[in-house]
């Protein structure tokens, strides 16, 4: 959750959430561990893990590894995937969501060494027949975003582009950051 409080850190109020999660691959090839097994935990994981990840080699596919790391072999094998990020309305255009981001590689930069994601426009997920049941993503105020898929697709990764996110050709729905190199953004 991101919490707003008073200056004094009392009143908290969630203004924004976000998902993010570990995989310690490094940990599981060590103890011998189905990686497979790893990314299949969650759907999510496991699209994605298909597009990046070698099963068989225990490795990021080859061009990938190439195209972000050239001749340089990946110090640590752990990835991070950066599922989402909401920031209620009235606290967007602030930064915040920017200082979230920064400060999930500041804290998990040492822990991965990649750290991948599928932008994908919040507004444009299938609802249910009930709409929202959720009452923080009802004050979302999706139904006020785009919702041209291309355009807000778009408009998402050049957000993201924004924070030091990279794109690779072949891997057009992913996003990459690698923090074992310098960013400056």
């Amino acid at each position: 959750s991101i919490i707003k409080t008073d200056e004094y850190g009392n009143n908290p109020i969630v203004i924004g959430k976000g998902n993010i999660k570990i995989l310690l691959l490094e940990q599981a090839i060590n103890d011998h561990y189905d990686i497979f097994e790893i990314f299949d935990m969650h759907e999510y994981t496991m699209r994605i893990g298909g597009m990046i990840y070698d099963f068989d080699n225990y490795e990021l596919k080859e061009d990938l590894h190439k195209k972000l790391f050239g001749d340089d072999i990946m110090l640590n094998q752990n990835i991070c995937i950066f599922e989402r990020m909401t920031i209620l309305p009235e606290y967007r255009g602030l930064g915040i969501g920017a200082k979230f981001v920064k400060d999930r590689y500041n804290f998990f930069s040492s822990a991965c060494g990649l750290i991948v994601m599928q932008p994908y426009p919040l507004q444009l997920e299938a609802v249910g027949p009930n709409g929202r049941t959720d009452e923080f993503e009802r004050e979302m105020g999706y139904d006020t975003m785009e919702h041209d898929v291309r355009k807000a697709t778009k408009s998402l990764k050049d957000y993201y582009k924004r924070l030091g996110y990279i794109s690779v050709k072949g891997y057009k729905d992913l996003m990459f950051f690698v923090p074992g190199f310098r960013n400056k953004k």
